[in-house]
């Protein structure tokens, strides 16, 4: 049995924990890049999203985490949203958005947590 199967559980557990609780969780809207489409209103092509309401754990970066974190575009201030890998939708990708306090977030790095957990980081000006 190697190390990823036996720490799964556990991990999926905490993951659970951490989305049960009322003062970690944060419910956000998901938008997911569904393609383009020909908008004969504006006479070009636009982007479609399809929206999805979805539980995160939201934390924010500090000066240490930032040091921590492998993408060099983390700054200081930036959020991090914890989802639980199976509330995603399976083609999840830096063109989708994270809406969160009546505003638009464009994701700036995503790290799969080996099916357990998804983390993306966005913009947090």
């Amino acid at each position: 049995m190697g190390v990823i199967s036996r720490v799964r559980k556990p991990v999926r557990s905490v993951i659970n924990m951490l989305l049960a609780d009322p003062y970690l969780k944060k419910v956000v809207l998901y938008r997911k890049f569904a393609g383009q489409a020909f908008d004969t209103s504006a006479g070009h092509t636009v982007d479609a999203y399809e929206d999805l309401s979805l539980a995160a754990v939201e934390l924010r970066h500090n000066n240490r985490s930032v040091l921590a974190a492998a993408s060099s575009e983390i700054q200081a201030g930036d959020l991090l949203y914890i989802f639980r890998a199976e509330d995603l939708p399976e083609d999840y990708s830096m063109r989708d958005y994270i809406v969160s306090g009546g505003t638009t977030k464009k994701i700036k790095s995503i790290t799969d947590i080996f099916d357990m957990a998804v983390l993306m980081s966005v913009d947090g000006t």
